[in-house]
């Protein structure tokens, strides 16, 4: 009898540590090779028709929403899918690789199966004159609809290089590159700098704290932009939120809250000059949690 509840104690303990034990290796893990984080996977996307919905002024700065009507391409959203890595090791890690196969299989047919070509309507915000241009919105694939709203963005020597570097050494709150997470999508415009119109993964997913996959975790996404010389400089986009382990996936909590953790955290810095909250100009309620509609812009020098 002794022997069977020493038994049982153990399994018991075993069970109680299995998450404290994961999310103490996971930054190890994922703090391996970072370099394969850094995907940004670009993609072509051709432009339809532009219509100007509406036009802000505010400190001394326009910014105008945009509606664009997109055009991605049978053999373009293919590609993306045999490249979209992330998503298909988060099915094989929660489903099993059979399940994370089987998604890919299905997703390709599926486009095998449509038109040669998916048009998308978006709205695009444009700040300054000629100037940084991006959606609003980021995309879990591109045959669906937005899941997450952008909230972050970065100019002056905001390059997304830069912001990963201050976000994983220099801040007070160290960030971590995940062991996983799904790929989300972001519509760059750099026609303006001569450029074009694309579509890209994240350049990089980011944790804090480190590890905590399991239990409540704040999740960035940073999207490389380009280089504005009408004032902007260097710069990116970011989609942060706040979220809860769920069974075998993450529930949202809050938007705003890990924008307003990394707004903080950088403006405690000397390397961060000052802060604006724009409009961005998406003000829903995104998978049932509710977002502000500003974006908070972080200038770094």
């Amino acid at each position: 009898m002794r022997k069977y509840k020493l038994i049982f104690c153990l399994t018991a303990l075993a069970i109680l540590l299995i998450p404290q034990f994961i999310a103490a290796i996971t930054p190890l893990v994922a703090s391996t090779k970072p370099e394969e984080k850094l995907v940004g996977r670009e993609y072509p996307v051709e432009v339809v028709s532009i219509r100007e919905i509406e036009s802000l002024s505010a400190s001394d700065e326009v910014s105008t929403l945009y509606e664009y009507t997109v055009r991605i391409s049978r053999k373009t959203i293919i590609k993306m899918i045999k490249e979209d890595w992330e998503t298909y090791e988060y099915i094989a890690l929660v489903q099993g690789k059979s399940a994370a196969k089987e998604w890919r299989k299905q997703e390709i047919e599926k486009a095998m199966n449509g038109p040669d070509y998916i048009e998308l309507t978006i709205t695009m915000v444009q700040f300054g004159e000629k100037s940084i241009t991006y959606y609003n919105g980021l995309y879990q694939s591109p045959t669906g609809s937005p899941t997450d709203p952008v909230n972050l963005d970065f100019v002056g020597q905001g390059s997304a290089g830069t912001v990963l570097n201050h976000m994983v050494n220099n801040l007070d709150n160290h960030w971590a590159y995940p062991a996983w997470g799904i790929s989300l999508y972001a519509f760059i415009d750099e026609r303006p700098h001569g450029g074009s119109l694309r579509v890209e993964s994240q350049w990089a997913q980011l944790d804090y704290p480190p590890g905590e996959f399991l239990y409540e975790r704040n999740h960035a996404r940073i999207f490389a932009g380009g280089y504005d010389p009408h004032g902007f400089g260097y710069w990116s986009i970011g989609g942060a939120h706040f979220e809860r382990w769920h069974y075998l996936y993450h529930i949202i909590v809050s938007w705003d809250d890990a924008e307003a953790l990394i707004r903080d955290d950088f403006l405690d810095e000397p390397f961060c000059s000052r802060f604006e909250h724009v409009e961005g100009y998406n003000k829903h309620i995104n998978q049932g949690v509710p977002h502000d509609g500003k974006i908070s812009r972080l200038w770094l020098d």
